[in-house]
């Protein structure tokens, strides 16, 4: 049997200002291409399906239009909910779905959801959880996630004499995290390998970098997309568990319509690179810096995400989509903007109004 692992779509992320929907569309495909090409069974994608509790219209559309092509697959399709989720939102039409093979996990109870498939494989689901969800459920005050993951665990019973699977979505302590992530702060919600020895294969989320922990069978798959300059290095890729009288696990690395990466160097030399619809980071070194360098270099980049300067005198960095749209206010605007900001909100009075556009247009408002 052949079981894909995927998770952390994050369908309608915006990465500074940039809506990644093409891209994923672009990496959706290519997931359905390789359902049918390496003829998957079991297709296992391990929570953060959108990126915002309330997903907008077109990333609802987009995972409709890919469940749709999913129902037409003769394989099955488990999805559990993440911490960017909303479960009860998920979960809805659940049970329409279960009719095309499609099996989306419960908001959390306390339990796990069982799924037996053929030839002794189990397969069970775990949508993402908060400490204090588990006390409430489980009426019982656990220290730590380990007191609660060994709980639910120990409630449902695993029989070993099968191949049991599990899908979760949480951090596991000694993974590697990037700056794309919402982890919490000091480790709060580390959770250790060693509670997941019942399971023959633990196909997690919530980090988005491709890593086993510990073991070849504890893994997550990571993004599919990259999400920040933090991972430019990372090889995003599908991971594929084989199961026959052992469990070999492999990777098939990801195409991307536009991939991340970051140029530094002198003017001279980012101006000598060729045109690339990439997503960049522009890290400009000369101490002597032309005025109008990354507009000029915004030809060679047009997807330049951030551009920044690091040399003796300076060193900053802008956010691009935030700096175009200073450049379209006015300047009534931009003093609106800074009142504002100094202000709590309050907004200018038309008197200061007409002094600063008396001051800086010289002409009435």
């Amino acid at each position: 049997m052949k079981i894909m692992h995927i998770s952390d779509l994050h369908l309608g992320k915006i990465v500074n200002d940039i809506n990644m929907i093409e891209d994923q569309k672009y990496v959706l495909k290519q997931v359905l291409e390789i359902i049918d090409t390496d003829k998957i069974d079991v297709l296992l994608i391990a929570g953060d399906i959108y990126d915002k509790s309330n997903p907008s219209l077109e990333s609802m559309d987009l995972f409709n239009n890919f469940l749709n092509v999913l129902s037409k697959k003769n394989i099955k399709t488990f999805i559990i909910s993440g911490n960017h989720d909303s479960s009860t939102r998920l979960e809805y039409l659940s049970s329409f779905l279960e009719e095309s093979n499609i099996f989306i996990s419960k908001p959390f109870d306390g339990s796990l959801s069982k799924y037996e498939l053929e030839n002794n494989i189990n397969i069970y689901l775990l949508p993402f959880f908060k400490l204090s969800q588990a006390r409430n459920y489980l009426s019982k005050d656990f220290k730590n996630y380990d007191e609660a993951m060994i709980e639910i665990i120990n409630n449902a019973n695993i029989d070993k004499r099968f191949i049991n699977i599990l899908v979760a979505h949480q951090f596991v302590n000694g993974a590697k995290t990037c700056d794309s992530e919402e982890i919490i702060i000091g480790g709060l919600e580390g959770i250790s390998y060693e509670v997941f020895k019942d399971f023959d294969y633990v196909a997690l989320g919530h980090l988005h970098r491709p890593q086993k922990i510990i073991k070849d069978t504890i893994r997550y798959s990571g993004t599919l997309l990259k999400y920040s300059f933090s991972e430019i290095n990372d090889k995003k890729s599908i991971t594929i568990v084989n199961i026959n009288d052992e469990i070999k696990i492999e990777t098939k690395e990801i195409e991307v319509l536009r991939d991340m990466k970051e140029y530094k160097g002198s003017y001279e030399y980012l101006s000598s690179i060729p045109y690339t619809k990439d997503y960049v980071r522009i890290v400009l070194t000369d101490e002597e810096v032309l005025p109008d360098a990354r507009i000029n270099l915004s030809f060679n980049f047009p997807n330049m995400m951030r551009f920044s300067v690091e040399n003796s005198k300076t060193n900053f960095d802008l956010n691009i989509k935030e700096i175009e749209k200073l450049e379209n206010l006015s300047p009534i605007d931009l003093f609106r903007n800074f009142y504002l900001m100094q202000n709590n909100d309050v907004e200018p009075s038309e008197k200061q109004l007409k002094i600063i556009n008396d001051l800086i247009i010289g002409e009435d408002i």
